[in-house]
């Protein structure tokens, strides 16, 4: 018994697989151009991304007074709502001494154009990592919260009593 086989025309008029490939790649271009260039989703990145490295900052603040030989206190403090600054506290001169941040050739972290922060209480830490007030020595009573915001987004980050975690509830 003889089977009979269709042989298809060589003239398909169909896609070949590197031009699906192609097109795919041209349309995710695309709508990734068109994503990013939409401004709530642009904005609302900054404000999560300004708070994430607020939170990254604070920790920073919190381990250099854990780390520190002496009863060293360690802050961040806002000298308005668009900057940040990280400071030790100079027990000899009993003034605030301007460090780096982490990966920064300054003291002052500016926020991103259109955030500030719009509830900015100093965050303290003596050598036990534990939040501080501005007697240095008295330990934080409530909660600090932090808010980073661009008008419409906002983030809030949270510095707990007693044990210095910051977090982004």
């Amino acid at each position: 018994m003889k089977k009979n086989l269709t042989i298809y025309p060589s003239n398909n008029q169909g896609f070949t697989l590197i031009e699906v490939i192609a097109v795919l790649i041209i349309l995710g271009t695309v709508s990734a151009i068109v994503i990013s260039k939409t401004g709530n989703f642009a904005s609302g990145n900054d404000v999560i991304m300004e708070a994430e490295i607020l939170k990254y900052n604070l920790r920073y603040a919190q381990m250099k007074a854990m780390n520190s030989k002496d009863d060293e206190i360690w802050q961040i403090t806002f000298p308005d709502a668009s900057s940040y600054v990280l400071q030790q506290y100079n027990s000899v001169t009993s003034s605030w001494d301007n460090e780096d941040l982490p990966g920064q050739t300054s003291a002052t972290h500016t926020f991103a154009s259109n955030i500030s922060a719009t509830a900015y209480p100093t965050s303290r830490y003596n050598n036990w990592g534990t939040p501080v007030q501005n007697d240095r020595t008295t330990a934080e009573t409530a909660n600090l919260t932090i808010t980073v915001s661009d008008g419409t987004n906002s983030r809030s980050l949270i510095v707990t009593k007693n044990t210095g975690f910051t977090h982004l509830p």
